[in-house]
């Protein structure tokens, strides 16, 4: 052992140069490695912190333009989503737990007193904070009272709310929305994925007295034999359980409401 040892320091003495180099490319490949694994998990939780509250069992459905024809229908035919293909939705897919929808109304701007920002205002139902695991900080999100009666109801987030109110609070405050006044009952804490502020209001709200540019339809799938909010009649009643409730999209003689008009 001895032997072997002196042998060893022999050989190093002599190759200074080549066991400097060794050792370097054994030192700077685990520094590497470290980076890399660090970085990885690093990117893996921030992406999973992202997305740590929207359902991971939910789709986007959009509309848009099509690529064939189709029964006398030419291509490229703009498909626009409407308020009836919730019904469709769940009268076609049985194990679709959810239907929620969005419409985006583009940047307006909001004021309080003096003080006014740019916001993109969007209108939504009650269950969009579920599937997307909205975390309201303060107040309240969209109800269904607030759809059924056409309520100018808001959520702000964070950032606007320190910009608009100074630290105060602003529930139960109005605010200016171009020509429209709505009552503010809830803020919203900030959202990772987006760097602009954004204010909630009604999705039945926001058709009615806003210009309407986009809608999509947010799903969230649960695979079950029948919805146990589905009436024999083809409406749909509130439930009575959990904080999203259901709310009819269409009346129970299956006549579309006025959301689209």
């Amino acid at each position: 052992m001895r032997e072997l040892l002196l042998e060893i320091w022999t050989s190093v003495r002599r190759n200074k140069l080549r066991t400097f180099l060794t050792g370097f490319s054994v030192a700077w490949g685990i520094f590497m490695l470290v980076i890399l694994l660090g970085s990885g998990n690093g990117l893996k939780n921030g992406v999973e912190s992202n997305f740590g509250d929207y359902a991971t069992n939910s789709i986007d459905l959009y509309g848009g333009w099509t690529s064939k024809p189709w029964e006398g229908y030419d291509r490229n035919r703009r498909i626009r989503l409407t308020n009836r293909d919730l019904e469709i939705l769940e009268r076609e897919f049985p194990e679709v737990e959810q239907v929620a929808a969005n419409t985006w109304l583009s940047s307006k701007k909001i004021a309080y007193e003096g003080e006014f920002m740019d916001v993109s205002l969007r209108g939504s139902l009650p269950e969009v904070a579920r599937i997307e695991g909205i975390k309201v900080a303060r107040g309240r999100f969209i109800n269904d009272a607030d759809i059924r009666d056409y309520r100018k109801s808001a959520l702000i987030d964070e950032a606007t709310s320190l910009v608009l109110f100074k630290g105060a609070d602003p529930l139960g405050k109005f605010v200016r929305v171009d020509s429209l006044t709505f009552k503010i009952v809830g803020v919203t804490q900030g959202d990772a994925m987006r760097n602009n502020a954004v204010c909630i209001i009604p999705l039945s709200t926001g058709q009615a007295h806003l210009q309407r540019q986009r809608t999509h339809v947010e799903q969230r799938h649960h695979h079950r034999a029948r919805h146990p909010h589905r009436r024999r009649d083809g409406g749909f009643r509130e439930a009575t359980h959990g904080p999203a409730g259901r709310r009819a999209p269409l009346r129970s003689d299956g006549r579309e409401r006025h959301l689209d008009q």
